[in-house]
């Protein structure tokens, strides 16, 4: 869902500059940006790869503001990476795109300066999306991108599908199942062949042994489950 946000323009912020270190180009922009702050005395923080050693949230950062604003300098697989640790600490982040696809990342890097010069002045919307919540006997766990039910060692898996309650498959095998977020639909999602989602999950069979199967889209407020009717290292 997208939420309309004004902020004052007399609100201390503070930047946090993420950049993946593989790239030299997002570590040349990313240094630029924090000489950029540093001229114009605004409150940043650059480091590469992870959150690793900043100590802030969005409500009490290193030192006292606002809230602080994550720029993450990297292609979609980065930003997953750091997203749920930003979630985690309540920090909102924008991505500059240096991968392929740029699906989390909405801001070209020539444009960075157009970019945080809205998010001065207020001019900006707040998207948010949500993850996934699984469970596996009794234990639970969270998913940033995508939850994967896969084969392991064997030649392929049945499987029993549930919606709510409702059974879609009874008894498909192949070597699994892929259920996304939103977010992650670019990711394993999009190289298995399914498809591209803005809300929502998606559930995308891996080499299932039928032509009539095809990856479904649902409400992000589904339950799924998959039963594992066993396998095969035939």
């Amino acid at each position: 869902s997208c939420q309309s946000v004004k902020v004052d323009r007399g609100r201390k912020m503070e930047f946090l500059i993420i950049y993946d270190k593989w790239k030299p180009k997002a570590e040349k922009l990313a240094l630029e940006m924090y000489r950029w702050f540093k001229e114009r005395k605004i409150v940043s923080f650059i480091q590469p790869e992870n959150l690793d050693g900043f100590e802030g949230t969005a409500d009490s950062a290193a030192t006292e503001s606002d809230f602080v604003i994550a720029l993450l300098l990297g292609g979609d697989g980065f930003i997953i990476k750091n997203g749920y640790e930003l979630a985690r600490r309540n920090i909102r982040f924008i991505g500059i795109n240096f991968g392929t696809v740029g699906y989390l990342a909405p801001v070209k890097p020539r444009d960075w300066m157009k970019a945080i010069g809205k998010i001065l002045d207020g001019r900006y919307t707040l998207e948010r999306k949500k993850i996934l919540k699984g469970s596996l006997r009794d234990e639970e766990f969270y998913a940033v991108n995508d939850i994967v039910l896969f084969r392991g060692l064997q030649k392929f898996v049945r499987m029993k599908v549930k919606i709510d309650g409702d059974v879609v498959y009874r008894n498909i095998g192949g070597d699994g199942m892929i259920i996304c977020s939103a977010i992650g639909s670019t990711a394993y999602n999009l190289a298995a062949g399914g498809p591209i989602i803005e809300v929502g999950l998606a559930l995308t069979p891996l080499a299932v042994h039928r032509v009539d199967i095809k990856p479904l889209t649902r409400d992000e407020n589904r339950v799924v489950e998959i039963t594992c009717l066993g396998g095969s290292s035939d």
